[in-house]
């Protein structure tokens, strides 16, 4: 009896997840967590490269618009 509770019980699973369900479900949010930083991190990374490009356009077009209703 007492090995199989330890069999079902034990402190840590063959692939080395812990088998406490709590504890398991606390390390799947922890790696959701993680895993949603890093793509914000991303994301302002790519945000921080592209926004001085993209209000270059914004103004190249303000630009022409401007000149388009000049020439109307």
């Amino acid at each position: 009896m007492t090995r199989f509770i330890v069999r079902a019980f034990p402190l840590v699973s063959a692939t080395g997840v812990a088998a406490d369900p709590l504890k398991r479900q606390s390390m799947i949010l922890e790696s959701r967590q993680q895993r949603r930083r890093r793509k914000d991190n991303l994301c302002a990374t790519v945000y921080k490269i592209a926004a001085p490009r993209m209000i270059a356009i914004e103004r190249s077009a303000s630009l022409m618009q401007n000149a388009r209703s000049e020439f109307l």
